[in-house]
C-alpha cells in the first residue's frame, strides 16, 4: 500500500509540474508574472480610429 501511494504521488507531482511549466511562459508573456515597471495597465485607452472601428461593428448595414 505504501509503495502504491508513493507512485500515485509521484505521478500527480510530475503531471502538475508539467502543467505549471507549460503555463508559466504564457503568464510571463501576458505580464502576470515578472511584469516589472513596464506593465500594461488594465483598461488602456484606444485611439479614436480603433473606437470607431469597434463601434461600427455593432451597426447593421
Amino acid at each position: 500500500m505504501k509503495k502504491n501511494l508513493w507512485i500515485i504521488i509521484a505521478v500527480v507531482v510530475c503531471f502538475l509540474g508539467f502543467l505549471m511549466g507549460y503555463s508559466t511562459p504564457s503568464f510571463i508573456e501576458a505580464g502576470m508574472i515578472g511584469g516589472g515597471p513596464n506593465k500594461v495597465k488594465a483598461g488602456a485607452e484606444l485611439d479614436k480610429g480603433t473606437k470607431d472601428y469597434y463601434k461600427d461593428l455593432l451597426k447593421e448595414e
